[in-house]
């Protein structure tokens, strides 16, 4: 067996370890390495005998890298990865090192390795198809996922614009509150606390009649919004104290279904698929009727 430990260095010798002591020494190797190694084989449930053994090194070497007399030679260190499952970048603190297979990926790795060339070759174009295949079901199922809910910028409130309500196309996830959802409002000002804060977006339905208890967004004859509630007799009442029973004709937009809460939000890999989706669906259509047309 080897020892596992190549040629010894000198303190002095190793970058950043000049004048310091053998203690000091000991501590940090410990640190970097000893102590991780330890957890790791005491995780997977492996004796230093048996470590060593996987190793082909002596049982001291083990002892020695876990007590910070000496640390493993890189080649050492990557075997190790491989036998404790252990991950690079997690040792070393790192995201730039690519991670280590496992025993399933090993033992695939060796099998394209055994291969002639034209099965190399075929194996990659199987995978290559298949890596696609994968890709678009996952675009297709994120896609199924969403739906588009137009916005016109309109706001309700105290009549600045909210920049989180542009005008154009929202994406949010499937649900109950955006099944039936025609258009995205935002509320302006905090008059409406604790219901709705500042800069909250809420999705409405358009309809031209309200239930009794439902609450509604009408609309005033010089266009500003606002929320009103049904009563049993069909009146619509204002909300807040601060507001008086306008005595003016108010048309009816829509009722509330809900508020835009976090978890309707796509996240931005989600939006990005879900374009690459349309973009390819608009594609093919294009295709076909260019195809119907020849």
């Amino acid at each position: 067996m080897g020892s596992g430990n190549g040629r010894k260095k000198s303190y002095a010798s190793i970058a950043g370890l000049e004048g310091s002591s053998q203690t000091e020494v000991r501590a940090r190797n410990v640190k970097l390495y000893g102590a991780k190694i330890r957890e790791a084989r005491q995780n997977a449930g492996m004796t230093t005998d048996e470590l060593a053994s996987r190793l082909d090194i002596t049982r001291n070497s083990i002892l020695n890298w876990e007590s910070g007399y000496s640390r493993p030679d890189l080649e050492y260190l990557a075997r190790t990865f491989r036998i404790l499952g252990m991950n690079p970048n997690d040792f070393f603190d790192a995201s730039w090192i690519p991670p280590v297979p496992d025993a399933r990926d090993s033992k695939l790795l060796d099998s394209f390795h055994s291969l002639h060339e034209v099965g190399k070759l075929y194996t990659e174009l199987f995978l290559t198809s298949l890596k696609e295949a994968t890709a678009q079901l996952k675009r297709e199922s994120i896609a199924s996922q969403i739906r588009e809910v137009q916005s016109l910028g309109r706001t309700i409130g105290e009549g600045s614009i909210s920049p989180k309500n542009k005008a154009g196309i929202v994406l949010l996830r499937h649900g109950a509150g955006t099944e039936n959802a025609d258009e995205v409002l935002s509320i302006t000002g905090n008059f409406l606390e604790p219901l709705f804060h500042h800069d909250d977006c809420i999705l409405i339905q358009y309809v031209s009649k309200l239930l009794p208890g439902e609450l509604g967004v009408v609309a005033h004859p010089d266009g500003s919004l606002v929320l009103r509630q049904a009563i049993f007799d069909g009146r619509l009442l204002p909300l807040t104290s601060s507001e008086v029973d306008n005595l003016i004709k108010e048309e009816i937009v829509g009722r509330v279904i809900c508020k835009v809460t976090n978890d309707m939000v796509p996240t931005e890999e989600e939006e990005q698929l879900y374009r690459e989706t349309a973009e390819q669906r608009a594609q093919n259509t294009s295709d076909r009727t260019k195809s119907n047309g020849n």
